[in-house]
């Protein structure tokens, strides 16, 4: 017999695809999005300091999200597009919240998935042993833009988020930017936030995991992010290209606050790594950098995997 548990804010219903108590599930080449009840169609009912976003009448929680008791689950060749949670990994950051809730239990890949104007949670990892290569993220994270634009409603926020004993690897993705012009357009925005607690580190050891499995963990390699500026008039006024380092990134979050837990570094250099996917499976990922360092041919590479992405995501493209 399966366990299940039901409860948390009610809007937490509201999932287009729920992977939960299964094994071995491949959700691929489909199309997730809000329309035709788009968010901003559904304002809040009540007057301030009662008007938060989190506090409106919702419609939509995750697209596709993977929680308790589900695992070995690959998320494929998909089109995620004007969504705000877009996937999350592990429903709850208390382990044994059900038995066998904790380290290890949810083995996730993403590839080859299409990400336009969403955001947050792409994916969002708890306790889970998760790989992200070779996506696009197309995205928006201009402010200057009039009420009813959708890039308004549906603003870049934090696009990977490690929680509460998470492994993440990311591995050779690209991000598509979009920014207000000016001093700031090209400086690349938070795309990656930290989200494990001592306190929770601490829960999962009293119930019998090890420190080491409590842990928090993240890898990243092949991050490259084009950031487009853009004016009020939709003028391009700069752009620029970079391969961003998304773990000094996020260590620099983690150590914001002594309520963070540590975080340690998933390197494929490490012998005594704690994982990385090739443990786990083997895989191609296809190569965002010139193997003799040449950038023209690092950008023809990067720009033939963003062309394949958005040619082969999304439902009816098999």
């Amino acid at each position: 017999k399966c366990p299940t548990r039901r409860g948390g804010r009610w809007n937490t219903e509201y999932d287009n695809i729920s992977v939960m108590n299964a094994e071995r599930v491949w959700i691929d080449h489909n199309t997730f999005n809000d329309e035709p009840r788009s968010d901003g169609q559904f304002p809040p009912l009540f007057a301030a300091p009662f008007n938060e976003p989190t506090q409106k009448t919702q419609h939509h929680d995750g697209n596709v999200d993977v929680t308790l008791l589900a695992t070995k689950v690959t998320i494929s060749n998909n089109y995620f597009f004007r969504h705000d949670k877009t996937n999350l990994l592990g429903g709850s950051d208390v382990a044994n919240l059900v038995p066998d809730y904790g380290p290890g239990k949810i083995d996730v890949t993403f590839h080859g998935n299409y990400y336009q104007n969403i955001i947050q949670r792409a994916p969002r990892v708890r306790y889970g042993r998760v790989h992200v290569y070779n996506n696009f993220y197309d995205v928006d994270r201009r402010n200057n833009l009039p009420p009813g634009n959708a890039s308004v409603e549906y603003r870049l926020g934090d696009t990977w988020a490690t929680g509460t004993a998470a492994k993440l690897y990311t591995e050779n993705n690209l991000f598509e930017i979009r920014n207000n012009s000016g001093g700031s357009a090209l400086n690349v925005p938070r795309i990656i936030n930290y989200a494990s607690t001592v306190a929770n580190r601490d829960q999962c050891v009293s119930v019998g995991y090890s420190l080491e499995d409590c842990g928090t963990y993240y890898g990243n390699v092949g991050t490259w992010v084009t950031m487009i500026g853009i004016n009020t008039a939709g003028t391009i006024t700069a752009t620029g290209v970079t391969e961003h380092d998304a773990f000094t990134a996020l260590q620099g979050i983690q150590d914001d606050s002594s309520a963070n837990a540590p975080l340690m570094k998933l390197d494929p250099a490490d012998p005594a790594v704690y994982w990385i996917p090739r443990q786990s499976y083997d895989y191609t990922a296809l190569p965002v950098v010139s193997p003799d360092g040449d950038p023209a041919q690092g950008a023809a590479l990067r720009a033939a995997l963003r062309a394949s992405i958005v040619a082969g995501a999304g439902a009816g493209k098999l």
